[in-house]
């Protein structure tokens, strides 16, 4: 989902979101505790707190989708629950074919780049 659409959707404008059928794929923000890390405790501290209500609550005024369910009103377009309900299917990147693919992924790209707006 795009905030420039949510933004859309806030003002008003008739937009909404369509996935395919099939599925979609999701990419999310992340975090991990890093094994050896100096202050473990306190990294976990911190991502729960980062995880709590409090703080998924205060990402949504940037539009940010709550990881968690209840947070927000649930008909909102970037509530958890509007965010999945259009999915009928969700897929996990795959890293080895990513990894198969790596040049072509990285070529594709760096041609659109190279000629975006000059088509």
């Amino acid at each position: 989902m795009s905030r420039p659409a949510l933004v859309a959707m806030g003002e008003g404008y008739p937009v909404n979101f369509v996935f395919p059928v099939d599925g979609s794929q999701i990419y999310d923000n992340s975090m991990a505790l890093v094994k050896g890390a100096k202050h473990p405790n306190l990294a976990k501290e911190f991502m729960d707190y980062i995880l709590g209500n409090e703080m998924q609550l205060k990402g949504t005024e940037y539009l940010y989708i709550p990881v968690k369910a209840g947070v927000i009103d649930p008909s909102l377009p970037y509530s958890l629950e509007s965010a999945v309900s259009g999915i009928g299917n969700i897929y996990s990147p795959d890293p080895a074919l990513a990894e198969e693919n790596r040049t072509l992924i990285q070529d594709t790209f760096g041609e659109y780049i190279r000629t975006k707006g000059t088509k």
